[in-house]
């Protein structure tokens, strides 16, 4: 059951946060991991940025190719060292503010990268269908909710759209065919409420300041 719970989570945040993206403008996915989500976007220019180097070295293999490429480069957005002086239309940032030191300075930081857009995706618990033990995690060292994350952005940034994922057993399969009715009515709920009573992670976008 874990398996197709995590599989469908995943794939149906990458639908809802690709969905965000203006295909034409240059992302960068910051916490890129394997680079799975970048090598789904259309967009020309495209740049991934993380802390693990194997999944560097695994992204740069998975991406490159003549139709679809993106650059990879190892960073750690956490770090007191950490510089990076190019911006991006699109920043994005997913699954990766649970894992961080110091959130508040990563936050910082994505908007000092972004010329426009931030992207922001995170587990949150506050949830009548939640039950948290489904996704604990060893490495999650800071818990949010949408008032929390609402706050910390609202600082550099105005919230354009609030969605979210929910932890449902089925099986991948089905929910591939499913996935548009769910965004769908999605797009009809109002989706702070949706998200704060039903979602279990988070999804904001915010247009900088």
């Amino acid at each position: 059951m874990q398996e197709y719970l995590n599989k469908y989570h995943h794939e149906l945040r990458n639908y809802w946060i690709k969905s965000f993206i203006n295909s034409d403008g240059s992302v960068l996915d910051v916490g890129c991991g394997v680079g799975k989500l970048l090598k789904e976007l259309p967009n020309k220019r495209k740049v991934g940025i993380d802390n693990d180097e194997k999944y560097i070295s695994y992204a740069e293999k998975y991406n490159n190719n003549n139709d679809n490429h993106a650059s990879f480069f190892l960073h750690d957005i956490d770090a007191d060292s950490f510089s990076y002086k190019e911006t991006f239309d699109t920043v994005i940032c997913s699954e990766v503010l649970e894992h961080v030191k110091n959130p508040d300075i990563v936050i910082e930081r994505l908007f000092m990268m972004s010329k426009e857009w931030v992207i922001i995706s995170i587990p949150t618990y506050k949830s009548l269908l939640c039950v948290k033990t489904w996704y604990e995690c060893e490495e999650h060292i800071n818990d949010f909710d949408i008032d929390k994350i609402t706050r910390m952005v609202s600082k550099y940034g105005v919230i354009t759209r609030i969605s979210g994922t929910r932890f449902i057993t089925i099986p991948s399969r089905i929910a591939w065919f499913i996935k548009p009715l769910l965004f769908f009515f999605d797009k009809k709920l109002n989706e702070k409420y949706w998200c704060q009573h039903h979602g279990f992670h988070t999804i904001i976008k915010v247009r900088k300041k």
